[in-house]
């Protein structure tokens, strides 16, 4: 399959085992994880990355029949309980990095209850790659990016591409705006 329809793109955020009740839409247990793509896999869908979907929409490569591609937003640092799962299932996947936030607390949440969830530090963030997992921006601040002026805009986009290619050593080039936009 060379450039035709985008693969299904599963896009989770937390793998945990408890939230806030306003956050739980967010949340999935490691056991629903391992559930979700026990199903794809027996339902015939192969995993790939984004990279593979890139390089089939320009043509450089094809993807199998039935493929689906599967993103982590924000980095919290669950998602520790999610990589075992992923490699179980050999899932390559892309962790979508908020840079203001590395080693804190996810205070964009505090109005869900969840203000207080720990993100990734850097230098776990760092040693994804060796893992498999790629590393993708999402903005400096995790802001509302249809709400920005143009100038914060390019700012939290290019800081965010610029502090991650510094932590990981190497290019990022996939971006996803945070809020779902």
């Amino acid at each position: 399959m060379t450039a035709g329809p985008t693969p299904p793109v599963l896009l989770y955020h937390s793998v945990d085992t408890s939230c806030s009740p306003a956050f739980a839409p967010w949340m999935v247990t490691p056991e629903a994880l391992s559930a979700q793509l026990d199903a794809l896999s027996s339902a015939g869908f192969t995993p790939v990355s984004l990279d593979q979907i890139l390089a089939a929409h320009d043509g450089s490569a094809s993807l199998p029949s039935r493929p689906y591609a599967v993103t982590f937003d924000d980095a919290f640092a669950d998602f520790a309980q999610a990589l075992p799962i992923l490699h179980a299932y050999d899932v390559p996947t892309t962790l979508f990095v908020p840079t203001a936030y590395p080693g804190a607390r996810s205070r964009w949440l505090q109005n869900e209850g969840e203000g207080h969830r720990p993100i990734l530090t850097a230098e776990e963030v760092a040693a994804l790659p060796a893992a498999g997992v790629s590393i993708g921006a999402h903005g400096h601040t995790h802001a509302m990016m249809d709400l920005l002026d143009s100038t914060t805009l390019l700012r939290e986009l290019s800081e965010s591409r610029r502090l991650l290619s510094d932590i990981v050593n190497e290019p990022v080039r996939a971006v996803a705006y945070p809020h779902g936009y």
